[in-house]
């Protein structure tokens, strides 16, 4: 059974919060310029919400750690709002100055073409 977009989200953020990579609080700060969680799911703003939570986990904690964690959980699902989860992690990294090539291994192949032409990646 395919899961909404709500639905998704949802469940992509349960993941981040059982695996202690966030709580209720930080996502709640993070999407607060859409009110909240429930402000982000009501308005559905599920792609900047996804870019924020993506800056956010890049800023918060040991990234390349986390997204090997989520890969393994099958917490990455493919879907078009997703895809700028990636692109946020990705932008974020590269502004402090990290090296994208950690994360290519982890990164669903659909979302690779765009996101290697996007970043420079070869």
């Amino acid at each position: 059974m395919m899961l909404s977009t709500s639905d998704e989200f949802k469940s992509f953020l349960g993941l981040l919060i059982d695996c202690e990579f966030l709580n209720d609080e930080q996502i709640d700060i993070c999407l607060e310029e859409f009110g909240g969680l429930v402000g982000a799911l009501d308005g559905e703003y599920y792609i900047s919400s996804y870019e924020e939570v993506g800056r956010l986990l890049v800023r918060n904690k040991n990234i390349e750690d986390a997204m090997e964690s989520l890969s393994q959980a099958g917490c990455f699902t493919n879907s078009a709002e997703q895809y700028y989860f990636f692109w946020a992690v990705f932008d974020e990294y590269i502004f402090n100055g990290g090296d994208l090539r950690v994360f290519l291994s982890v990164t669903p192949e659909k979302y690779l073409p765009f996101l290697k032409r996007e970043f420079r990646i070869t």
